[in-house]
């Protein structure tokens, strides 16, 4: 399996609307009913999406088989403040891969595209949030050494 890690641009959106349509979905139906299958035709999402592949401060990578998009991950570099002792951290916001090619190394390699990125921005953090209940997700990202940094509660009301 030949895989390829492009990075995405104005062309690539299609792509990149069909994968969240499916990752929010796949979310809802299995973790967080909150979750907005719509949000890629929403203004918001639709704009969010859009410059995710237009802004210097965001990166949205393709992973590509036979030509064939088969994933993508999108990360965004987000301003800290006084807060941290950081300037700015990364945070990953989507990442997808089709489920004929999980298990194959696809995330694996996405996020090292970002980790790549990041360190030419000279980010020193990277982040993502995973429902504890996605186990497939938590083992990839353990695997790629991400660990628990702050831990988030909710509640219904």
């Amino acid at each position: 399996m030949n895989i390829i890690i492009t990075k995405a641009n104005t062309d690539d959106l299609p792509v990149i609307f069909d994968f969240t349509k499916k990752l929010n979905k796949d979310t809802n139906n299995k973790y967080d009913a909150t979750v907005n299958v719509n949000f890629v035709e929403s203004k918001g999402g639709t704009s969010y999406l859009e410059q995710a592949v237009a802004k210097d401060d965001r990166i949205v990578f393709l992973a590509k088989c036979d030509g064939k998009a088969i994933g993508y991950i999108l990360a965004v570099i987000e301003k800290v403040g006084d807060f941290r002792i950081l300037n700015a951290q990364c945070e990953i916001d989507f990442l997808w891969v089709e489920t004929d090619y999980r298990g194959r190394g696809v995330g694996t390699r996405l996020i090292q595209e970002v980790e790549k990125w990041c360190k030419d921005n000279n980010i020193k953090r990277l982040l993502i949030t995973v429902d504890p209940h996605n186990k497939n997700a938590l083992s990839l990202y353990k695997k790629e050494l991400f660990v628990e940094c702050d831990l988030t509660l909710g509640k219904d009301l």
